[in-house]
């Protein structure tokens, strides 16, 4: 008879049917309410689009300002390259600053 407990395959949910992400998956997932997936995917997908209008706007609102005018010396070339910010970029960043860097781990003594 064994002592020791089966240890069982972890589930990993299936990617999201937008842009075949599984960390979207898992986020939409943990966004979900009383079982409806279809409008936490609503909810993030509008989110995402959201911060890629705003990040539009920003970007072409400072594109208007002359280079140099206001602007630290750090900053002068960045309106000459027109890099395009999506919302996913914006997210990966997010979840990225949010995620711990190191991972700690309970010692027993005794």
């Amino acid at each position: 008879m064994p002592r020791k407990a089966r240890s069982y395959d972890r589930h990993i949910p299936l990617p999201d049917p937008k842009y075949g992400n599984v960390k979207y998956a898992k986020f939409i997932n943990y966004l979900m309410e009383r079982g409806k997936k279809s409008v936490a995917q609503k909810i993030f997908y509008d989110a995402l689009e959201l911060v890629a209008e705003k990040m539009k706007s920003e970007t072409s609102s400072s594109a208007s300002i002359p280079a140099g005018v206001g602007t630290p010396s750090s900053v002068k070339g960045e309106g000459s390259k027109e890099k395009s910010i999506d919302g996913r970029a914006v997210f990966d960043q997010a979840l990225k600053n949010v995620t711990p860097l190191m991972e700690l781990k309970s010692r027993r003594i005794g």
